[in-house]
């Protein structure tokens, strides 16, 4: 019989290791590879890598094709400390999987590294109920909507664009949620700003929003930005920089340029940029002052 030291060098030989730098670098590739904890649950809940799903050693050969269809897709596995994953990588090259890595060093090595983790919360009654549907999709489930929760969105814009985005991540559970806009509510913008009402007539546009996200959906942290996005506070302005994601909700080609410059300064990703399909941005939509604000106005 062999012993547990033979057979870590017989998978070794066969298993291909990447450290955890390596790990990063592919999860940034497009596509990234399947990466797969088989940890025990309890270990899991406890903090992992956020783009791991969890399948446990024991039920690997069993879920791995729920994961995995295509034995060709590139597959990272770890454990703790990269023993279990291992032998299990071996096992499933064993099955056909071409492409299987083990993480060198594990989960233990990945903290150790200072790169970041995930630590599941327990989600409250309430919150059970409020995004079941979500839990019914493959393409969310209770995966999905934990990511939700922790997610950070700057939405740039509050008025005919930004108000129903606005609206649909604060109901699907984005955590939090920065509102940028500098202007005031007016009786012109109701017939489409849903976010605003007659009574928010004259108040800021992130102060009638704030109140209506957080009447939508208490677990969204709302963060009231009252100010237009220019030059200097996208490249300085933590609220703008601390962001994951940003959503632009305005048009204008003025406000081209402090955006890009906010997505120079860090890896975040832009998700929409507003546009209605068929009218050419006017350069003086989103400019500064008065006449600014009343072109910036009309356009939203």
């Amino acid at each position: 019989m062999k012993t547990l030291r033979e057979m870590l060098a017989e998978a070794r030989q066969t298993v291909p290791e990447e450290g955890p730098e390596d790990l990063q670098r592919r999860l940034k590739s497009d596509p990234p590879p399947v990466v797969i904890d088989v940890r025990d649950p309890d270990e899991y809940r406890d903090g992992h890598i956020e783009a791991a799903s969890n399948i446990s050693r024991g039920f690997l050969e069993f879920r791995i094709g729920g994961a995995v269809s295509d034995p060709s897709t590139p597959i990272v596995l770890y454990c703790q400390t990269g023993l279990r994953s291992v032998l299990a990588a071996k096992q499933l090259k064993e099955l056909g999987y071409q492409n299987v890595i083990n993480l060198a060093g594990g989960y233990q090595k990945w903290v150790q590294s200072g790169l970041p983790v995930v630590k599941d919360v327990a989600l409250t009654p309430d919150q059970l109920q409020r995004y079941s549907r979500h839990f019914l999709l493959p393409q969310v489930g209770d995966k999905g909507q934990r990511r939700l929760l922790r997610s950070r969105v700057l939405l740039i814009g509050a008025g005919g664009l930004g108000s129903p985005t606005a609206l649909y991540l604060a109901a699907a559970g984005v955590g939090t949620l920065g509102l940028m806009d500098g202007d005031v509510v007016d009786i012109t913008n109701l017939q489409r700003q849903v976010l605003h009402t007659t009574a928010d007539i004259g108040k800021p546009k992130v102060e009638s929003g704030t109140r209506a996200l957080k009447a939508l959906n208490p677990d969204v942290n709302v963060i009231p930005l009252p100010t237009r996005i220019t030059v200097d506070n996208a490249r300085l302005d933590l609220p703008v920089r601390g962001h994951g994601h940003r959503v632009r909700a305005q048009r204008g080609a003025l406000l081209s340029l402090p955006v890009s410059l906010a997505a120079a300064a860090g890896p975040r990703p832009q998700l929409k940029r507003g546009g209605c399909p068929g009218r050419a941005p006017r350069s003086d939509r989103a400019g500064a002052g008065d006449g600014g604000r009343e072109a910036a106005a009309r356009d939203r």
